[in-house]
C-alpha cells in the first residue's frame, strides 16, 4: 500500500454553530473553512459577558449598559445579532483557537465559565476513485481527496480493504491536506469499489465499478476465501467444504480440452492458495495476495 500526501483546500456548503450558552468547563468545536459560523454566547439578556481568544485577545464584550463592544478586526459589527449570538461570514484558520466565556450577573457575580477549543477545518472535496492495471494479475486502486484531518474508508461491495482510522499513530504526523490512499488488489477482481472520506465537518463518498484486467484471465474466485481447493469429477462442479473454502474447477481460456480431464484417482484434491486475506466479516469478493497488507 502507498500512501501519499500533497497540499490543497477545499469548500463545502453549510453552517455550523458553536454553543456556549448551555455549557460550563471545556469543550471542543468545529467550523468548515470559508463557512459561515455561529457563536451562540447566552440565552440571557441581563447579564455581563466576556469573550477572549487565546487568553490574549478580547472578542466580545457586553457591558451592564447592553452596549456590545466587538474586536473589528476579528468581527464585523453587521454581523452581532441581538440575542445572545454573533456570525463569522468566512470562517479562517485564524479563527482556530481557544475561546473563553465569562457571564456574570448584573451585580458582577460569576455566573458560568467556559472554554471551547474551535478549529477550522478545511472540508473534503469528492473522493476521486481510479483503477490502474499492473499486469493481467494485480490492478491498482487509487482514492484522493483533499481536506483537512481526512479519514478514509475504502470497501469493495461491503468488504473493507482500508479504514485509516486502525492507524491514528501514522496518521498523527499527517499535516497536509491533500491526501490518496492505493492499494494493490488481484487483476480479476470485480465488483464496486466505495471510497468514502470525511472530517469533523463534512463527508463524501464515490462509487467505482471493477473491470478485471486484459490478458488471460487464471483465477476469477467467485467468493472471498483464506484457502480454495480445486476438486476434480465425472462433472465440473462447485460446492463448499467450509465457509473458508471454495471448490473450484479450474480450466485454461486458452487451452481448453475437447474430452473430459482426467484426474490421479490418488489425489483427488489439490490445494490451491489464492489469497492471504484475513476477513473480519463475511465478504462477497475474492482478494489477491497483496490484498494482507492493506487490511
Amino acid at each position: 500500500m502507498i500512501i501519499a500526501v500533497l497540499a490543497a483546500t477545499a469548500l463545502v456548503k453549510g453552517l455550523t454553530e458553536c454553543n456556549f450558552s448551555h455549557s460550563h468547563g471545556t469543550r471542543q468545536c468545529f467550523g468548515a473553512l470559508g463557512q459561515p459560523l455561529i457563536f451562540h454566547l447566552s440565552d440571557k439578556t441581563n447579564t455581563l459577558i466576556r469573550l477572549t481568544k487565546d487568553g490574549k485577545y478580547m472578542i466580545l464584550k457586553r457591558e451592564k449598559t447592553g452596549n456590545v463592544i466587538l474586536d473589528d478586526k476579528f468581527v464585523d459589527p453587521s454581523e452581532l445579532t441581538h440575542n445572545g449570538k454573533f456570525k463569522l461570514l468566512n470562517a479562517m484558520k485564524i479563527h482556530s483557537g481557544d475561546y473563553e466565556l465569562e457571564e456574570h450577573s448584573s451585580d458582577g457575580t460569576l455566573i458560568r465559565q467556559v472554554i471551547v477549543h474551535l478549529e477550522i477545518q478545511g472540508p473534503v472535496s469528492k473522493p476521486v476513485v481510479s483503477q490502474t492495471c499492473l499486469s493481467e494479475k494485480q490492478m491498482q486502486v487509487s482514492c484522493s481527496t483533499e481536506g483537512d484531518n481526512v479519514e478514509f474508508l475504502m470497501t469493495l461491495d461491503g468488504y473493507v480493504l482500508i479504514q485509516t482510522s486502525d492507524y491514528n499513530q501514522s496518521l498523527s504526523s499527517w499535516t497536509a491536506e491533500k491526501l490518496c490512499v492505493d492499494i494493490k488488489l488481484y487483476g480479476q477482481l470485480t465488483g464496486n469499489v466505495t471510497c468514502r472520506v470525511w472530517n469533523k465537518v463534512s463527508r463524501d463518498e464515490t462509487v467505482h465499478p471493477l473491470s478485471a484486467c486484459g490478458g488471460a484471465a487464471g483465477f476469477v474466485p467467485t467468493l472471498p476465501v483464506v484457502t480454495a481447493a480445486v476438486i476434480a469429477s465425472a462433472a465440473t462442479a462447485f460446492s463448499f467444504l467450509a465457509l473458508s473454502l471454495v471448490i473450484v474447477f479450474w480450466k485454461k481460456r486458452r487451452q481448453i480440452p475437447t474430452s473430459p480431464t482426467s484426474v490421479d484417482e490418488d489425489n483427488r484434491e489439490s490445494e490451491v492458495i489464492y489469497t492471504d486475506v484475513k476477513v473480519k466479516k463475511k465478504p462477497r469478493q475474492t482478494r489477491s495476495e497483496e490484498h494482507q497488507n492493506a487490511t
